[in-house]
């Protein structure tokens, strides 16, 4: 099934490739590119089984090594390239041949082998349910490139750039997180009942919204010298579209863990829907706020996830997981606090000023943590601290 929703999807996108290139990002060279990439999508449907298996059997520290190979080759193999003049290209061939040798070392590392029989009887259940799945991650998949394939097409190559690099570096620094935390929860929570679920849920939505949050003002504050470290002057404006990115994706890892819950609850179809009725309203507020300006588009970003995202994952964490919408409310507003004082500061406020009040911003939310029932390892500390 992975093997033949790979090849259907690589088609498509090596079908697709000349017109995606021509109407978003106006350069016929992305045609060719976005060719030879499809074979990353055949690649992942290949490695898929075996790495859904470790997670199954809680091999984390194998899988830990095999992503260290992965993310370490492609920079292996790009620099010498690139600094023979290969361009792009460079980059294209590092990707391929760490997602290559991952497939190597999986299927080396993996007790199972596909065997030549296809059971009905499996594929039917396995088939509903992963259908779901499938369609979320398409979704997700879209969600990451649907607003910098609506930049690509009303504002300046020079704009999409900025855009890219900053949701790229800010992503980085969540995944540093979260992309080690979420097949870990997966794992744990399918062995608990429902009364345990939900209260594992409060504990992990605490820990969420207060780290994400953290990162956030961390992101923050470190933008200056961020910039001037890996940034010239060609790159003005960065700063703006870090700081709103950042807030954004404080907000949305607050709900990173609630998608798991679903699948563990057998009800994955609660993460699917809300992407779609999300997606619905998210598109036609992309494209106005695009009619005006770059920072419009950018604070619009922002506002959608905060206004409509936000409560759409609140409300249905209440309904399947039996929690307050408190819960992660609080942890919201935080995050609109948040957005209300840097982009207004950004204008108008020094950067020590905004610094003070991102601080205080992290205080409250170490407030809300400690006052929240599972603080437990917040108030320790302050214990220990006191006593000290």
């Amino acid at each position: 099934i992975n093997l033949g929703l790979g090849i259907l999807i690589a088609g498509l996108l090596f079908w697709g490739a000349r017109p995606i290139a021509l109407t978003f990002f106006q350069d016929e060279r992305v045609t060719i590119v976005l060719q030879v990439m499809t074979l990353q999508v055949l690649l992942g449907a290949l490695s898929s089984v075996q790495t859904a298996l470790l997670q199954k059997q809680m091999g984390f520290k194998e899988l830990f090594w095999v992503r260290l190979t992965t993310v370490a080759l492609p920079g292996l193999a790009s620099i010498p390239l690139a600094w023979n003049g290969m361009g792009y290209w460079a980059l294209v061939a590092g990707t391929l041949t760490g997602q290559v040798v991952q497939v190597i070392v999986l299927w080396r590392m993996s007790i199972w082998l596909p065997a030549l029989r296809f059971p009905l009887s499996v594929v039917r259940p396995m088939g509903k349910f992963g259908a779901w799945i499938g369609a979320s991650g398409l979704l997700a998949w879209f969600y990451v490139w649907a607003d910098s394939l609506i930049v690509g097409m009303y504002f300046r190559i020079n704009d999409l750039g900025l855009y890219r690099m900053g949701n790229q570096l800010v992503l980085a620094a969540f995944g540093i997180v979260f992309s080690a935390m979420t097949p870990v929860i997966y794992s744990h929570i399918v062995t608990l009942n429902k009364n345990q679920r939900s209260s594992r849920f409060e504990e992990i939505s605490n820990a969420n919204g207060l780290l994400s949050l953290i990162i956030s003002v961390v992101i923050i504050l470190l933008i200056p010298a961020i910039i001037s470290l890996i940034f010239d002057a060609s790159w003005d404006g960065i700063g703006l579209v870090i700081t709103l990115l950042a807030v954004s994706n404080g907000i949305s890892f607050i709900f990173s863990a609630n998608a798991e819950f679903y699948r563990a609850g057998n009800k994955p179809q609660y993460e699917t829907m809300p992407m779609i009725f999300a997606l619905v309203l998210f598109l036609p507020i992309y494209f106005v706020a695009a009619q005006f300006s770059f920072d419009i588009f950018l604070l619009a970003r922002v506002c959608v996830v905060l206004l409509i995202g936000a409560p759409i994952h609140m409300y249905l964490a209440k309904r399947n997981v039996a929690t307050s919408i408190f819960l992660q409310g609080k942890y919201v507003l935080a995050g609109g606090l948040l957005l209300i004082i840097n982009y207004m500061g950004f204008y108008y406020l020094g950067y020590a000023s905004i610094v003070a009040l991102n601080f205080m911003v992290l205080i409250l939310t170490f407030i809300l943590y400690i006052n929240s029932n599972h603080g437990f390892l917040v108030k320790r500390l302050f214990c220990y601290l006191r006593c000290a």
